[in-house]
């Protein structure tokens, strides 16, 4: 309910991904991050909202712009943007004016992106639509300037309403059903919401004016202080169009830190860069944990970084694949989201740590987390990123490939019957001619593999790893485990059964190692499993962990599954579990 959305938008990781993919767009088309649009009706075209901010003489620390960022978010907007000067404030938008329902302010739209290159567009709409229009008219007028904005590279973030106390409180289920179907567009299109309605809510008379400059009654729009118009001091945020302001503020600095000027390094230690020549391997938190990524030593199971990809109110869990997607010969570090999450993929160099790529998997609504891994998947000689969806999606697998221009797809295909939805596990590389993918079954279905050209989506060998009639899925790995490098497959069984790890021969689809992680007659939690990257010093290692609940730490174990080391045994983020990458 649009009533339980929090004020401040909750940047979750898809609705990042998609304004991220939206700035890029922008950065193509020329967008000055520094310049922002307002669209909306006589509540956003007014002297009592922004102007008083971009005006000559106004002082920032006199109108409470006092805490953490709001001057530095306050002055990069004061810039002029356009040929008279004007500041994104002060400028009289063409994309906003009294009276005016959605389908009146896309008509304003491409002008005021022609005229200002804002690469941010704060959309204020419904208080005249729902007193002319439908609810789905409006919704799909909406959602059609969402799109539109998206595809230019303007980042829309939307706004609930307040009240309409001028028609009577008879009407406040109508004003509600807009305000949710503002909501919905906002959670559905992974695009910003800033909760004007919870704001003003408890502010005396709703935050609305009592008595119009026309010495009329209103009980409509937004009061402003009589104190300050722009200003944000206590006595201020008694009034609806100075808490707006101060939101929205507090909003554009969040995306400013997130977007358009994110940290170097996700994490507060610094970066322990790693090298060409380093052997690691990464462990991702599982649900209920803060989300987190560790990364290793393969040689000494010493910890080299720590970061959180995702907010912090994610508990949803963090997938991770770990190889060398630059060319560089460095191992990058890719991250992926448990259910709750959306179809996300981030992705860091692991030279430095900083964000190099993120983008949206699958369908935005996709909301089952998703499974990774890096490898040679189509025979290039470069390593691809390789997702498959995750439970309550299709079995559905896609092939990406990192490149200067962008993120382009390989491959995408169905790796069992469409209609399943277990999700999948996944593997890359070189298994053998034509065989560059393989996918395991995901939790509700038999430990069945199979191996997949990974340019062409088309299946080349199946086989059950383990039992068939165990229905705990099967989680996948690959990695230079045979003679004379040779990529061998690894699989570890599933929830519901014993904590099993074999090792492949994909030429012949027969184990060659099998051992146990934990005691078979007690643990069920299943066992995730990965493979390092073979160096000149350190020799391919398998890495494996618990399922969810299962009570060991992450082991280290070499070809032939003899026990090296154990990681993680204190760490609170690995105690329910922990998904592994090497």
């Amino acid at each position: 309910m649009y009533t339980d959305q929090p004020i401040i938008p909750a940047f979750d990781p898809a609705t990042l991904a998609n304004i991220k993919q939206i700035a890029y767009t922008g950065q193509q088309n020329g967008a000055n991050v520094n310049a922002f649009m307002k669209i909306g009706d006589s509540n956003t075209d007014t002297p009592n909202f922004l102007y008083p901010l971009g005006a000559a003489g106004y002082n920032p620390t006199t109108a409470g712009l006092t805490a953490d960022g709001l001057q530095s978010t306050w002055a990069a907007y004061t810039t002029p943007i356009d040929a008279q000067g004007d500041n994104s404030f002060d400028r009289t938008s063409a994309a906003a004016f009294p009276g005016w329902i959605v389908g009146e302010m896309l008509t304003g739209v491409q002008t005021e992106v022609a005229q200002t290159h804002a690469a941010v567009a704060l959309i204020t709409a419904g208080t005249n639509d729902w007193r002319v229009e439908s609810v789905s008219t409006f919704q799909t007028d909406l959602e059609y300037m969402v799109g539109e904005l998206s595809a230019d590279g303007v980042i829309p973030i939307l706004s609930t309403i307040g009240w309409d106390r001028y028609s009577g409180a008879q009407f406040d289920p109508v004003v509600a059903s807009f305000n949710q179907a503002i909501s919905d567009v906002a959670t559905e299109m992974h695009v910003p919401l800033l909760n004007l309605w919870r704001a003003i809510e408890p502010l005396p008379n709703n935050g609305l004016m009592l008595i119009n400059e026309y010495s009329a009654f209103d009980d409509r729009h937004l009061d402003v202080s009589p104190y300050y118009p722009g200003g944000v001091n206590p006595v201020d945020l008694q009034y609806g169009q100075n808490m707006r302001t101060l939101i929205f503020l507090q909003t554009l600095g969040e995306l400013r830190s997130l977007v358009f000027s994110p940290p170097a390094v996700p994490a507060a230690a610094p970066w322990t860069p790693l090298t060409s020549t380093s052997a690691v391997f990464a462990a991702g938190s599982d649900i209920a944990a803060p989300n987190q990524i560790t990364v290793y030593d393969a040689a000494t199971g010493t910890t080299l970084d720590q970061f959180s990809p995702f907010a912090s109110s994610f508990t949803g869990g963090v997938r991770v694949a770990v190889g060398d997607l630059t060319g560089d010969g460095i191992p990058d570090i890719v991250a992926v989201p448990g259910p709750g999450g959306g179809p996300v993929v981030q992705v860091y160099s692991g030279a430095t740590g900083q964000e190099i790529a993120s983008f949206l998997a699958f369908e935005p609504t996709l909301r089952g987390g998703l499974s990774v891994a890096v490898g040679d998947a189509d025979g290039s000689g470069q390593n691809e990123i390789v997702v498959g969806s995750g439970v309550g999606g299709g079995p559905r697998v896609r092939v990406f490939k990192l490149t200067g221009d962008g993120i382009s797809v390989v491959s995408d295909f169905f790796a069992f019957d469409s209609s399943l939805r277990n999700g999948v596990s996944v593997a890359a590389g070189n298994f053998g001619p034509g065989e560059g993918v393989a996918v395991g079954a995901g939790y509700g279905g038999a430990p069945d593999v199979r191996l997949f050209n990974g340019a062409t989506g088309q299946l080349q060998s199946e086989f059950f790893a383990f039992d068939s009639s165990l229905r705990g899925g099967v989680n996948v790995a690959a990695g230079a485990l045979g003679a004379n490098g040779a990529v061998q497959l690894v699989a570890g069984d599933g929830p519901g059964g014993p904590p099993q790890v074999k090792i492949f021969d994909p030429s012949t689809e027969t184990a060659a190692v099998s051992f146990y992680v934990g005691d078979p007659t007690t643990d069920d939690s299943g066992v995730r499993v990965a493979v390092t990257q073979a160096t000149a010093n350190t020799p391919a290692r398998i890495v494996a962990a618990p399922g969810y609940g299962g009570p060991q730490p992450v082991q280290v174990f070499d070809a032939s599954g003899n026990p090296l080391f154990t990681v993680g045994g204190n760490d609170p983020a690995l105690q329910s579990g922990a998904y592994v990458a090497g």
